[in-house]
C-alpha cells in the first residue's frame, strides 16, 4: 500500500519523510482514529486518508519528528476519523422513500398547517405529498417526517441550505393550494 503512495511523491526527501512518518507514527495515528471510531477497519481507513493528505502536501511533513508535524498528524488523523464517523452516521439516517410515512409528530410539524395533525386530514396530506414530483417529495419527507436539518438536506442534495429552504417553501405553498382545492381549510 505504501508503495503506491511513493509513485505520487516527487522528491526523494519527501518519500523519506512519508516513510519515516509511516514507520514512526502509524501506531499513534491508528490509536487516535480507533479512539474516535471504535472500529479497527474504519480507523485504518482514517489513517490511510491521512496518508493521502500527507502525499498531497508532502512539503508540510518534511521534518517528520518536529512537534508541529506530530501535532499536524494528530489533527489530520482526527479530522479524517471524524469525517468517517459523520459519514457513517449520515448513512444510518438514509431513508427509504417508498415506505409508508410515519405518523405525525406535533413537535416536528410546527411549520406544517395545524390541520395536518387531524387524522382525516393526515391521510389527505400524505396522498398529496406522494403526488409531488420526486425532488419536492423527498425534501418534504426529509424535513418534516424524518426531521433532517436544512444543512443535512443541503449536503445530500449538494445545494445550499437557503436553496433547500426555498424549495421546501415552494413545495409547501403548492401543497397548501392543492389541499384548498380539495376542500381542506389550510
Amino acid at each position: 500500500m505504501l508503495y503506491s503512495f511513493f509513485l505520487i511523491i516527487q522528491t526523494e526527501e519527501e518519500a523519506d519523510a512519508v516513510e519515516r512518518i509511516f514507520q514512526t507514527q502509524y501506531n499513534r495515528m491508528f490509536r487516535a482514529a480507533v479512539s474516535i471510531l471504535k472500529n479497527k477497519n474504519d480507523a485504518e481507513d482514517a489513517v490511510m486518508n491521512t496518508f493521502v493528505y500527507i502525499v498531497e502536501h508532502p512539503e508540510r511533513f518534511i521534518d517528520s519528528t518536529s512537534p508541529e508535524t506530530i501535532g499536524l498528524l494528530s489533527v489530520c488523523t482526527k479530522s479524517a476519523a471524524i469525517d468517517i464517523y459523520r459519514k457513517k452516521k449520515r448513512d444510518q439516517k438514509s431513508v427509504v422513500f417508498d415506505e409508508e410515512l410515519p405518523d405525525p409528530d406535533p413537535i416536528g410539524f410546527s411549520d406544517l398547517p395545524s390541520f395536518a395533525v387531524q387524522e382525516e386530514n393526515w391521510k389527505i396530506l400524505v396522498d398529496e405529498i406522494h403526488q409531488l414530483d420526486e425532488v419536492d417529495r423527498i425534501l418534504i419527507e426529509l424535513k418534516y417526517f424524518y426531521h433532517w436539518k436544512l444543512t443535512e438536506i443541503a449536503e445530500l442534495t449538494k445545494t445550499s441550505p437557503a436553496m433547500v429552504s426555498k424549495q421546501i417553501n415552494k413545495a409547501k405553498a403548492f401543497l397548501a393550494e392543492v389541499l384548498r382545492k380539495r376542500g381542506v381549510s389550510v
